[in-house]
């Protein structure tokens, strides 16, 4: 795009060249706000520092290079606080992304997801607190095998063996004798 830019506002190809900075620019915002949505923050936000200042989009990509960036320290954040095993931090940074195309991305949603499982799991240590005074229980014999009586009702009524289907009778169709008039 460099290249572009040094075209002199009098030559015949200028409005052509700016065109063409002008698609490139959009192209390059496309791409960018693509990275963004999976969460590949810096790489979104070099393709933007490409866009010249002379674009008409540099507005708007100075405004999302500055939101990115913000955002993407908050995923650091998520990041640093699921390595310290801090599972309501991370929950609580990934909520403040809510809204913004990162936040639907599949790594933000990965971590989302296992941030809050591990909050809710219990701890073993805690499940053993709680399940050790509980009496041991032991299935009977009777329980462990069907009752004899509920097996012969249920059974009592099917036929032991499939009945045999008969075949329909042979119909055979022939015309009725006529009678011949004398």
């Amino acid at each position: 795009m460099n290249g572009i830019s040094g075209i002199p506002k009098n030559s015949r190809h200028y409005e052509m060249a700016q065109r063409l900075q002008e698609d490139w620019s959009r192209e390059l915002l496309r791409q960018a706000t693509n990275y963004c949505r999976q969460a590949k923050v810096e790489t979104a936000v070099s393709m933007l520092s490409t866009i010249p200042a002379t674009s008409q989009l540099h507005d708007r990509v100075t405004e999302l290079r500055q939101r990115w960036s913000k955002q993407a320290k908050v995923l650091d954040q998520a990041i640093a606080a699921k390595d310290a095993e801090d599972w309501q931090q991370a929950i609580s940074a990934i909520k403040s992304l809510e809204g913004s195309p990162m936040y639907h991305s599949l790594p933000v949603q990965e971590l989302l997801q296992q941030a809050m499982t591990n909050l809710y799991e219990p701890e073993e240590s805690l499940t053993e607190i709680a399940t050790s005074d509980l009496p041991a229980v032991e299935l009977s014999d009777e329980l462990q095998q069907p009752d004899q009586v509920l097996v012969e009702i249920a059974t009592q009524d099917l036929p032991t063996v499939q009945p045999s289907i008969t075949p329909p009778e042979k119909i055979s169709v022939s015309p009725a004798p006529t009678q011949q008039a004398f």
